[in-house]
């Protein structure tokens, strides 16, 4: 009996840290979302989310998420732009930064899919390297391949408008 009992703690001390070490539900379905986003070319990063001016203001700590960006070809082919659409939730409106103004046609495109991201979305910057979107990855793989397709259209109206 003794020695069965000393074979369950000895079983229990070596599978107890391989449990540990076993990616909870979230994670996995995170990093599927992830590996899904590299393979439709997008380079995905960790990073700050963008504030909201009132959140820049107080000098709030700012929350993690995850940045979706879509690479440009040759990034020093374009004029140098930085424009970042901030928001706090899904349900609060959309804040420009205080950068120079889009040309028309990109604020059109920019406008249009502000209004058709999920409400994880919480900014859509566009920089020299290429259009991001900042989410929180509560999505699921439709999601992420709607954000690729919102992205390649940021792109395309980027390429499109500030060719240098």
């Amino acid at each position: 009996m003794m020695g069965f009992l000393i074979a369950a703690l000895v079983l229990m001390l070596v599978a107890g840290p391989v449990l540990w070490l076993k990616p909870s539900k979230g994670e996995a379905r995170r990093t599927q979302l992830r590996l899904l986003a590299r393979g439709l070319g997008l380079q995905v990063r960790l990073c700050n989310l963008p504030q909201v001016r009132r959140a820049r203001v107080r000098r709030e700590d700012a929350r993690q998420g995850i940045v979706y960006l879509l690479p440009v070809p040759e990034p020093g082919k374009l004029k140098p732009i930085e424009y970042c659409l901030t928001r706090e939730n899904g349900s609060s409106p959309w804040e420009a930064d205080e950068s120079d103004a889009l040309p028309a046609d990109l604020q059109l495109v920019v406008d249009r899919i502000a209004s058709a991201v999920p409400a994880d979305v919480v900014a859509i910057g566009l920089n020299p390297q290429g259009p991001a979107l900042y989410w929180r990855e509560r999505g699921d793989e439709a999601t992420v391949r709607s954000l690729a397709q919102w992205l390649q259209a940021l792109r395309n109206a980027m390429l499109a408008t500030l060719k240098a």
